[in-house]
């Protein structure tokens, strides 16, 4: 049976409200102590213990599937599919009416990407206020991403 995209992009935006996020991050912890705090990207990730629907999510947007091996032998291994920066956007842009819990977080991402001047990484002589940009979405974002009772609820600024 052949799904139209329309519904493949509604299973799509659910399994991505359930089982993803929207980040902005350095690539990889190990350069954080290279950059300075204006270096980030903007992520979209998903994680499942099955692979299939990482790969239905390849076939409808792109992106790429790793494979995370657990912490210790207590934890299983997740596959991970990822989209960054401007191919994240679009992404996010085609899911955002149908998302119920990551709504605000795509609005943060538009505001990262739309704003965005130079490169994510930035030059080297990236102006200050861009750096404070960058943070204070950097902040918003994280405490859009906290879980349970602690999660402090974020005007927009």
């Amino acid at each position: 049976m052949k799904v139209n995209r329309s519904t493949m992009v509604a299973w799509a935006a659910g399994f991505i409200d359930g089982e993803g996020s929207i980040s902005l991050n350095v690539g990889s912890p190990g350069h954080a102590q290279r950059r300075h705090p204006g270096q980030m990207k903007l992520f979209l990730t998903a994680t499942n213990t099955v692979r299939e629907p990482l790969e239905r999510l390849v076939e409808i947007f792109g992106g790429h599937i790793n494979l995370l091996k657990g912490r210790t032998e207590k934890h299983r291994e997740v596959f991970s599919w990822r989209q960054t920066n401007s191919k994240a956007l679009d992404t996010i842009r085609e899911l955002q009416p149908l998302m119920t819990t990551r709504g605000e977080q795509a609005k943060v991402a538009e505001e990262f990407m739309v704003g965005m001047t130079g490169t994510t990484w930035g030059p080297t002589g990236m102006p200050d206020w861009e750096i404070d940009r960058r943070v204070r979405l950097k902040q918003r974002m994280q405490a859009l991403n906290r879980r349970g009772p602690g999660r402090i609820e974020v005007g927009a600024t």
